[in-house]
């Protein structure tokens, strides 16, 4: 029997050291596979950092591009706020404002409202209203 127990103790070490092994093995190859994880992560962070920087070049961009948009038409609505101004003041001036306000009372007699007088004769709604008061004010 001494003999049994002998061959038993060396094997029980030899297995010991082989899970021993298998261990070690198998937490290297855990290891080394977060190894692989934590590159891949950190290469998809650096493409989405890149793509990120070129998104916010691009609204930049467009940010600048809206607001030059924005001053120009700011800028062209100035203008034309200045130009009927202009042109207003003109026919009141000569005699074609007698033809204006025929002009004015015959298509007020076809029925027509303010905004349509005012827009068929491209003159301001104001100018129409102040026509009609005064020609209303005359006729009493």
């Amino acid at each position: 029997m001494p003999d049994l127990s002998m061959l038993e103790i060396p094997s029980f070490g030899v297995i010991l050291d082989l899970l021993v092994i298998i261990a070690v093995a198998g937490l290297w190859s855990a290891w080394w596979r977060n190894l692989n994880r934590l590159q891949k992560t950190e290469q998809l962070l650096a493409e989405s950092i890149e793509q990120l920087e070129q998104a916010s070049s691009q609204l930049q961009a467009a940010t600048e591009h809206i607001r030059r948009s924005e001053q120009d038409k700011r800028i062209e609505g100035q203008a034309r706020t200045r130009r009927p101004a202009r042109k207003v003041a003109a026919p009141a001036a000569d005699s074609s404002s007698e033809t204006v306000l025929a002009r004015t009372l015959r298509l007020q007699r076809q029925g027509k409202t303010d905004e349509e007088i005012a827009e068929s004769l491209s003159i301001p709604i104001s100018q129409v209203r102040l026509m009609l008061t005064m020609h209303a004010a005359r006729a009493n």
